[in-house]
């Protein structure tokens, strides 16, 4: 899945009944998708290792006000094996306490 909708600026479609229970590459899923605002805390990310830049957001939001919507609880995803997910976001709009709790 890693890249899948990188750049797709004004996708917001819902996909919370995907099985993702396969999926072990996350990697920036959602790079620059500043519409989405879905909720996804239904995915199954128990095999995913690599959650790095997911929600990262290339357009420098606090230069030029181009912010992501994101806003969901993703505190319930199973990130046990995730052993990368640095800069898992950078975007004022995705709150600490909405991410998933990393261990590792």
């Amino acid at each position: 899945m890693s890249l899948m909708f990188r750049n797709a600026i004004n996708f917001n479609q819902d996909l919370n009944n995907w099985n993702t229970s396969k999926v072990i590459n996350m990697y920036r899923i959602f790079q620059n998708t500043l519409s989405f605002n879905q909720d996804i805390s239904n995915w199954d990310t128990s095999k995913v290792t690599d959650m790095s830049l997911m929600f990262w957001n290339d357009y420098f939001p606090s230069f030029n006000g181009k912010e992501m919507s994101f806003d969901q609880d993703l505190t319930n995803w199973n990130v046990s094996l995730v052993t990368k997910h640095i800069e898992f976001w950078n975007d004022k709009n995705i709150k600490w306490d909405k991410q998933p709790i990393f261990t590792k």
